[in-house]
């Protein structure tokens, strides 16, 4: 699977999650696995809670943190890339 800036992803909704403090923490019962995101991975989370294109997602974090628009669609890419991976998001068809 391939992301661009006009892939759409969205949480995978089977996934239990929990604020702590400025973490997600997230349980697939299916998988028994077990994930933590940081404040940025957190705000991602936050982000797909509904459909979303990874071009949006980089515009609200640009607006949000002090970082280049080259090196946050980069580092979104390959971050939302190893979410879809482990099923944590869904990455819709194009």
């Amino acid at each position: 699977m391939t992301l661009s800036r006009s892939s759409t992803v969205r949480r995978n909704p089977d996934l239990l999650h929990a604020v702590a403090g400025d973490d997600i923490l997230m349980m697939s019962v299916e998988a028994g696995t077990y994930f933590g995101l940081e404040q940025v991975g957190a705000r991602i989370w936050e982000l797909v809670a509904d459909p979303i294109t990874v071009e949006q997602i980089c515009a609200r974090l640009i607006d949000e943190y002090d970082v280049g628009s080259d090196v946050c669609e980069a580092e979104v890419l390959a971050f939302l890339a190893h979410l879809a991976e482990q099923h944590i998001i869904y990455v819709a068809q194009e």
